[in-house]
């Protein structure tokens, strides 16, 4: 009696189980459609209008949510969901967990029962939406609890004698939490859970109720009488279409299925039975079992089941087996014995101990399962009739009879009375009411015993739903109708589809006409079933009768036919897309290339009857890559004649151009300069510079540097490297060029050599002039000045002799004297001017104090003299050259500055002198002495030059002029 509860109880979880998956599968449909949807078209403006179509397809949803990010910003309906809109589902930790997960696993997953925002109780459906890969949102739809109830026909009161229970496990507590109303434990002993896929909840199906074997046998006897009646009843009805064989087939199996398991409770004991132990040994097997099994029982006890059918052992079989022991568990598995051509159905009970199973031989009724799924009309209609709403009518008695179905369709149950036909007539639509009461009672009189009609009923959610209603008229000998049995199909979802596919086909029909593409369907030799308007245009055909049943393979240029008919072969035979690059001269003459995608179209049946081509004008694109070539041929050229080398790095230093004299420079092959570096054409501080300049390029813009360029073969050559930052292919890239200095350097070199040949030169010059002019100086003042001091000394005396009354003589004698005077103050001037005996007898600072003086008396310019540091002898060529330049620089003040006051400092430090001349005159333009021939300021910088010092002069309109020399005093 256990065993036979526990089997009710599974058979009912089963048929809520296959209920609650069709849910499933209509919320999965919704999401799905609707996410595809925008990962196509994007956000929809019609928001409202798609999710109508949505909700009248699919008849267990009650909203339609679109979720941008984590927020709700659309729902439809509106009514009653208000609350909803702008709700962040994410930042909402009570109910966003399985946003969460379905994000995560990147599927469909459903979220429930949880509180809804808007009140209520329900489960949230959610697709996760991805865009380039990057999350953009959720499509959802909503089922509340009552309707998820309803449609699987769930009683929480236990009216149908079993009671359910809805549990999920509560993330916190990890304890299992129940929803429905009534009792919240219950003995799991006598419940079956049915757990659901991508979901997080499970439902209990259980029963209290006590069966015994009386009733068990009562049932039996009920399923067998059923099935004479469904035997009677398909008598009746053998001429139903055959468009409904599908329906009819899954309740027909039902029944046959319920027949069957009822018989194996009663009579299992003469079925194939076998015993094994918990290591897979035989134990016991009855005579049917080897008959069966093909056995010998009492040669297999002790041996292992898998051993002794190692090679023919049932893959399903033996999963199963490993499944009720491992759960204990209750299995049933149906195998088939391929090598003898029998089918067994196999009933697995697991204990402790062992696995016990009942076989029995089912070949038969599997034949005959597959002869009533091939066989006459007969069959079909029955199959049909018990999965939909079947009901009886006596017209003798009046007496009425509907399935649970039918009742379900009145809002009612199986306990309750069969609507009347007068409740029939009048939930029927206003305006097939008329129509099909008319249709009924002429199949009545007129003698004919089928009568089908179509129309709308409003079932008991008041809305109306199309119904498609098949009825048999029993007559007596005399045709007098006796009885009408029936069956009702909700066709509503099927009217719906049509509608739904009529608009998808107008709307693809549009897309079609519209779509500036070529799009067409061809035969295997290009002929023509079918093209757009752009396609037209493109081959330009006036209209698709010019191509109708006619090939396109004329307007191909010679070349591309044989590609085309390797194309259209794949996909006829080999049924694999392709892409094809082809150029055409269109009905009218015009050239074009054109760029098709190929790919098979099949039927029904899965046959390959068309290829769908989508083609494109790519002549532009063609034109401009042409374009793009011989630009890049005429740049090659230009960056080949390049005298020097010219190359193009990425930012991350990869060598992407070059021209060819850098393989010639380098002795690189192309292949090898692809896998060098730049650091690799440089050895020691070079790999430094180029580094740095690399990184300066980029930020700053452009970089210049000198370094050897080292060949494979190591040769150093000195380049000159310029580069400046690029976009290339729209990325940061370093364009430069490097030119041999080789020559230039070896140029520079001899300047230099020259110039510290002039150096010399000049040195050398001013050495031997300040010589000349000691030399000069010397034999003035030992010659002629002792001459002329002696002359005066002879003219004093000639003057002393003479007689005082000789005025006229004495006063020539005067005259005489103040000339030797004024001519020995020349000589004294002259004698100053090419080398003061000062600077060689009393030093540098008592020169420059008595060069100031004169030159104070001669201008009256104030110049003030300043020293700092302590007062070092300096040698004799520093002395003069600074000397020197004093004497220079107060020529040019007194001569052209215009100045109020003068300064002078020298500042002695341990390893150099610095000597500064500063006025307040007028300053000029420093440009100006680039044309002018000024040899005292250049004679300046050449004295410095000439030891090793550094001369600079700082002077502009109206500030005055500075010259600063800094001269080493080793």
């Amino acid at each position: 009696m256990k065993e036979a509860r526990q089997k009710e109880i599974s058979k009912q979880a089963s048929w809520t189980k296959e209920r609650l998956q069709t849910i499933i599968s209509y919320s999965f449909s919704s999401t799905q459609t609707l996410a595809l949807f925008v990962e196509r078209y994007g956000e929809p403006q019609d928001f409202d209008s798609v999710a109508k179509q949505l909700l009248s397809a699919n008849k267990y949803i009650d909203a339609v949510e679109l979720v941008k990010g984590g927020v709700i910003t659309h729902i439809y309906p509106m009514q009653g969901n208000e609350p909803a809109l702008g709700h962040n589902i994410l930042l909402d930790s009570a109910r966003r967990s399985g946003a969460i997960v379905a994000m995560q696993k990147k599927d469909f997953f459903i979220s429930g029962p949880i509180n809804l925002v808007q009140g209520g109780v329900g489960f949230i459906s959610r697709i996760p939406i991805f865009k380039d890969d990057q999350f953009w949102g959720f499509s959802a739809v909503l089922i509340k609890l009552s309707t998820l109830m309803h449609a699987a026909s769930i009683d929480t009161a236990g009216g149908n004698n079993f009671s359910y229970q809805l549990a999920k496990i509560n993330t916190h507590t990890r304890q299992e939490e129940y929803f429905f109303p009534g009792k919240n434990t219950f003995s799991k002993e006598y419940s079956v859970p049915v757990e659901l896929p991508n979901g997080e909840w499970k439902l209990y199906v259980y029963s209290d109720k006590t069966f015994n074997y009386s009733s068990v046998l009562f049932i039996g006897l009920l399923g067998l009488a059923l099935s004479v009646m469904a035997g009677l009843f398909a008598w009746f009805t053998a001429s139903q279409p055959s468009r409904l064989k599908q329906l009819v087939e899954e309740k027909t199996t039902l029944l046959q299925q319920s027949e069957k398991n009822y018989r194996l409770t009663l009579n299992r004991i003469t079925d194939a039975f076998v015993a094994l132990d918990i290591n897979w040994c035989y134990t016991y097997m009855n005579a049917k079992a080897g008959e069966l099994m093909d056995r010998d029982p009492q040669q297999v006890i002790g041996k292992n089941i898998w051993e002794d059918f190692k090679h023919a052992a049932d893959p399903k079989f033996y999963a199963a087996c490993l499944q009720a022991m491992e759960q204990q568990q209750y299995m049933y598995v149906e195998t088939r014995y391929e090598k003898r051509g029998r089918w067994v159905e196999n009933h697995l009970y697991p204990s402790p101990e062992g696995l016990s199973f009942f076989s029995r031989d089912i070949t038969g009724r599997k034949k005959a399962e597959d002869a009533l799924r091939h066989s006459n009309e007969r069959f079909e209609l029955i199959s049909r009739a018990t999965n939909d709403a079947l009901w009886e009518w006596n017209m003798e008695t009046g007496e009425l009879w509907g399935n649970d179905t039918h009742q379900q369709l009145f809002g009612l149950t199986k306990n309750d009375p069969v609507p009347a036909e007068s409740e029939w007539v009048e939930r029927m639509h206003p305006e097939d009411r008329a129509a099909v009461v008319a249709q009924q009672e002429q199949s009545l009189a007129s003698g004919e015993n089928v009568f089908i009609t179509e129309y709308r009923l409003r079932l008991h959610d008041n809305t109306y739903h199309y119904i498609y209603d098949r009825c048999y008229i029993v007559r007596d000998e005399k045709g007098k109708p006796l009885r009408m049995l029936g069956s009702m199909m909700d066709i509503s979802e099927q009217k719906n589809a049509e509608k739904a596919l009529r608009e998808r086909e107008e709307h693809l029909r549009t897309i079609l006409e519209n779509e500036p593409e070529c799009i067409k369907q061809l035969g295997p030799n290009g002929e023509v079933y079918d093209i757009n308007p752009a396609g037209l245009t493109i081959v330009e055909a006036d209209n698709i009768d010019v191509l109708k049943n006619k090939s396109l393979v004329g307007i191909l240029l010679p070349e591309y036919v044989a590609p085309w008919k390797e194309l259209a072969r794949r996909v006829f035979e080999d049924g694999e897309p392709g892409t094809f690059e082809y150029e055409i001269m269109g009905l009218k003459g015009t050239h074009r290339y054109m760029e098709m995608h190929a790919v098979p179209l099949k039927n029904a049946e899965g046959k390959i009857v068309s290829l769908l081509g989508v083609s494109r004008d790519v002549t532009q694109r063609k034109k401009a890559e042409e374009q793009i070539r011989k630009e890049k041929d005429l740049s090659d050229s230009i960056i080949n004649s390049l005298p020097g080398i010219f190359y193009l790095f990425d930012a991350d230093r990869k060598l992407l151009r070059w021209n060819r004299n850098f393989e010639i420079v380098s002795e690189y092959s192309a292949e090898e300069i692809t896998k060098v570096k730049p650091i690799d054409f440089y050895e020691g501080e070079g790999r430094k510079l180029v580094q740095e300049n690399f990184s300066r390029v980029m930020l700053d813009g452009q970089s210049e540097f000198e370094s050897d360029f080292v060949t494979r073969t190591g040769k150093k050559i000195p380049y000159l490297f310029t580069g400046i930052r690029v976009e290339y292919e729209g990325a940061p890239c370093l364009l430069g060029t490097g030119i041999d200095i080789t020559q230039r350097k070896r140029a520079a070199l001899e300047v230099e050599l020259m110039n510290e040949q002039l150096r010399q030169l000049t040195r050398h010059l001013q050495n031997i002039r300040e010589e000349e002019r000691k030399r000069i100086a010397r034999e003035i003042h030992d010659d002629l000045g002792q001459q002329l001091t002696a002359m005066k000394m002879g003219v004093v005396w000639i003057n002393k002799q003479m007689p005082t009354d000789n005025t006229a003589v004495k006063s020539r004698l005067d005259s005489i004297t103040a000339m030797l005077d004024a001519s020995h103050v020349s000589v004294r001037k002259i004698l100053n001017e090419l080398r003061t005996d000062i600077l060689d007898n009393y030093g540098l600072t008592e020169a420059l104090e008595w060069q100031g003086k004169q030159f104070t008396d001669t201008t009256d310019i104030p110049l003030s003299l300043h020293y700092s540091g302590d007062v070092l002898n300096v040698s004799d060529a520093v002395a003069t050259c600074i000397f020197r330049i004093f004497q220079e620089a107060l020529n040019n003040i007194s001569k052209y500055a215009a100045a109020r006051n003068a300064v002078c400092t020298v500042q002695y430090d341990e390893d150099q002198i610095t000597f500064t001349v500063k006025d307040d005159g007028v300053g000029f333009d420093v440009e100006l002495l680039k044309q002018k021939k000024s040899f005292g300021i250049l004679g300046m910088k050449e004295r410095v030059a000439a030891l090793n010092g550094q001369f600079s002069l700082v002077t502009s309109p109206g500030n005055g002029t500075s010259i600063t020399v800094h001269i080493p005093l080793q």
